[in-house]
């Protein structure tokens, strides 16, 4: 009868220690977690680059838009939806009607340091209004 009640309190800690931790998963980062340089293959001016900064959870946390000399442009914690499958990833930022989708494939599935992929861009600042169509465009870790 002992060993029954020790064998099922085993059992429901193992369970709970399970639920809490996520099999293991609860304290991994995303793959993506960092910065990284969105590098477009056909440069529009006066952006010269774009820069993207991903949470632990695998979410954009900020965008940085820089244009020549003129001014940077940030989002804290823009509208975003994140996807990667194996190698494959999709990349939505939004604010205010205007921002980036991303589609492309990772160097690797477990610790990628860079993405080929498509971009559509469409953004205004001030009297500038940038747009990209299905370009080419990298994603590298910095």
């Amino acid at each position: 009868m002992v060993a029954n009640r020790h064998s099922m309190v085993l059992s429901s800690a193992s369970v709970l220690l399970v639920w809490v931790c996520g099999c293991g998963t609860f304290f991994s980062d995303s793959v993506l977690t960092g910065t990284w340089d969105l590098q477009v293959s056909n440069p529009i001016p006066p952006l010269t680059g774009v820069v993207v900064t991903f949470g632990r959870d695998g979410k954009v946390s900020e965008v940085s838009y820089y244009f020549s000399d003129l001014a940077t442009v940030t989002w804290n914690s823009p509208t975003n939806e994140v996807s990667v499958d194996g190698d494959q990833i999709q990349l939505s930022v939004m604010q205010f009607g205007q921002g980036f989708t991303f589609n492309g494939t990772l160097n690797s599935e477990t610790a990628p340091t860079s993405a080929s992929g498509k971009l559509n861009l469409d953004f205004s600042f001030a009297n500038v209004d940038l747009s990209v169509a299905g370009g080419d465009a990298t994603l590298v870790k910095q």
